[in-house]
């Protein structure tokens, strides 16, 4: 009788076990989720108080993706925020299971232009993003969060910036006769090469982030000077770009210089500046003096 009783025990408790274990795989839960940029801006500081209106006439687009434990897409939500300081809130219902969450803000321009463009993002391990502007509207935030829904929840995830941001200062410039009398420069540029390579793009690896070159190099504009308006008059200027980490890269000064007897235009290293190595981190800001009376870059922290 003992043994009968005991048998009749497990298989009542393997049937309400399985009973369980059916009902839970078809249960969804509802998960509010709160994504904040405000920290990943919170590093940045403009020269001048009006450097980041930029923001106003923009779009900051907040995206979450959400992936089940196949590294595949189940949720795709936006939100248009008008500035950073706004929360975006995104409500799911998810069924019992494991999660990546990732979040991600960039800019898109008044004029529908993407700061950033996604690219295959059905599958985690294919989610890759590219930058297209590298000013301000450049900033990338970013952030990734391992979930398991098993009961009602709020998520709050806090953005950090990808990108540094470097404030550029040119000071003394004059009228540039470093190259000769034939050569008159149009333009100088940062360019930021090291071994032919930048970071401009994001992907997915082992649930990180990580960052990759896609082109050979970039150059950063930096001024656009007619000669026929300098004359006498010493200019200064200054802007903004940003970029993705990047460890030891060189940092160099070009132009873009026309050649009077031929007119053509040709890209060509500046001839007085030493190229200088540097190294830039993710939401860290910089400043670059580049000064053309002493022919000098200097890089440092804000």
């Amino acid at each position: 009788m003992r043994k009968y009783l005991l048998y009749s025990f497990i298989c009542m408790l393997v049937i309400f076990c399985s009973c369980n274990k059916k009902i839970e795989v078809g249960l969804t839960y509802k998960v509010n989720v709160e994504v904040d940029p405000n920290e990943m801006i919170g590093g940045f500081s403009p020269y001048q108080e009006d450097d980041f209106n930029a923001f106003k006439n923009d779009s900051v687009r907040i995206s979450l993706f959400v992936y089940n434990k196949n590294s595949e897409l189940v949720e795709k939500t936006v939100r248009y925020c008008n500035g950073y300081s706004e929360i975006a809130k995104f409500s799911l219902n998810l069924p019992v299971g494991q999660y990546s969450f990732v979040a991600t803000s960039d800019i898109v321009l008044s004029s529908d232009s993407e700061a950033w463009t996604y690219y295959d993002v059905e599958n985690i391990n294919g989610f890759y993003l590219k930058q297209n502007y590298n000013g301000v509207e450049g900033l990338l935030g970013l952030k990734i969060l391992d979930v398991n829904v098993d009961k009602p929840q709020d998520i709050k995830m806090m953005l950090a910036a990808a990108t540094s941001l470097v404030r550029w200062e040119i000071v003394n410039i004059h009228s540039d006769e470093s190259f000769g009398d034939s050569l008159i420069v149009e333009n100088y540029f940062v360019s930021i090469d090291k071994e032919g390579a930048y970071n401009d793009s994001v992907s997915i690896e082992n649930g990180n982030f990580t960052f990759s070159a896609s082109q050979k190099c970039s150059y950063y504009h930096l001024a656009c000077l007619n000669p026929s308006d300098i004359i006498d008059s010493i200019m200064s200027d200054y802007g903004y770009f940003s970029i993705l980490p990047i460890n030891n890269t060189s940092i160099s000064i070009m132009a873009n210089v026309r050649n009077v007897e031929n007119d053509t235009v040709t890209l060509v290293k500046h001839p007085n500046f030493e190229s200088i190595d540097v190294t830039l981190e993710m939401g860290k800001q910089y400043i670059m003096n580049i000064d053309f009376e002493n022919y000098s870059i200097e890089t440092k922290n804000n």
